[in-house]
């Protein structure tokens, strides 16, 4: 296979599959409802009253009518892109094997940074608080305990937590469908007990799919442990956020297509200030190009979580 300059796309089923692959690196898309974008972004419906029926007391007798307010929302899309250069010797001597290394270096790392978009770690692109899960407003604090013998009434920390979360949606008729959590939490919900003595948090067996995030269950729901949960500096979101719960239907996210390629021995490209020719260089350049968006629908159907100090 000779190298060509210009632009180019995979066979659509290998793309599907690495798509696929790399999409359990993004803990966001693994958790929130994808929806078909345009090059304008996306318009997503929302009703916002629920479907009713009701009892029809004789045959042929009157049905109940029900008008649906809708209303929808605008997902923005943002541009992600890299270039990676490489020595026109080792993309010529397996060009094959070059393409498929940044092919799936360029999924993972791309959905990698869309994580920090959707948490609130990106700035500067127009991105605002109320696109992202930091414009979550509902909010309450893990306490986290120091190692004590007994864990009854009000000194039971995490679970104290975690319910209280939990109230906060139910008092306002939400569900918590799933949680997700930084790896910061992770030890805290392995030492800390509910009510009952029991584990707060149950993990289930992984998979050979195993991607370095943790699947189990918190209060009996989906939980997950992950990276960039709070991308921490420089984010739209406070340092101390180390978890999200809720309704996930209720965030959407989607991508224009799929990722673009295209290939250059003859551009140039700039670097620490300075701009160098992939032409003089013998270098072959990979640009890598993707438009893609998160939305969330509505903030009052979660709740995050803040890492509150040690209490005894």
């Amino acid at each position: 296979m000779a190298l060509l300059t210009g632009s180019f796309k995979f066979d659509p089923v290998q793309s599907l599959k690495v798509m696929n692959d790399s999409r359990q690196v993004s803990i966001i898309q693994q958790f929130a409802d994808k929806v078909e974008v345009s090059n304008g972004g996306a318009y997503v419906n929302i009703f916002t009253t629920d479907v009713a029926g009701g009892w029809v007391g004789t045959e042929g007798g009157t049905k109940s009518v029900n008008e649906q307010a809708l209303t929808n929302a605008s997902m923005p899309l943002y541009e992600w892109a890299t270039i990676v250069p490489i020595s026109n010797r080792v993309a010529k001597a397996n060009p094959y094997g070059v393409i498929q290394i940044i092919k799936n270096g360029a999924y993972a790392s791309l959905n990698r940074d869309f994580d920090s978009l959707a948490f609130g770690g990106v700035i500067g692109l127009g991105t605002s608080v109320a696109d992202s899960m930091a414009g979550v407003t509902k909010t309450t604090t893990l306490q986290s305990l120091a190692a004590v013998t007994t864990r009854t009434g009000s000194n039971l920390g995490t679970w104290t937590g975690l319910n209280n979360g939990l109230k906060l949606l139910a008092d306002d008729d939400r569900e918590w469908g799933a949680s997700i959590w930084d790896n910061r939490v992770e030890v805290i919900f392995n030492t800390d007990v509910d009510g009952n003595n029991r584990p707060l948090y149950v993990d289930v067996p992984v998979g050979g799919g195993y991607t370095g995030n943790r699947p189990g269950r918190v209060l009996g729901h989906q939980a997950d442990f992950a990276k960039r949960v709070n991308p921490k500096s420089g984010a739209l979101v406070a340092a101390d956020v180390v978890g999200y719960a809720g309704d996930w239907s209720r965030a959407v996210w989607g991508m224009l297509g799929d990722i673009q390629y295209a290939t250059s021995t003859e551009a140039s490209f700039v670097q620490g200030g300075s701009t160098i020719s992939a032409f003089q260089n013998n270098l072959t350049l990979f640009r890598v190009e993707a438009l893609l968006g998160f939305k969330l629908l509505s903030p009052a159907s979660f709740v995050k979580f803040t890492l509150g100090s040690s209490t005894t």
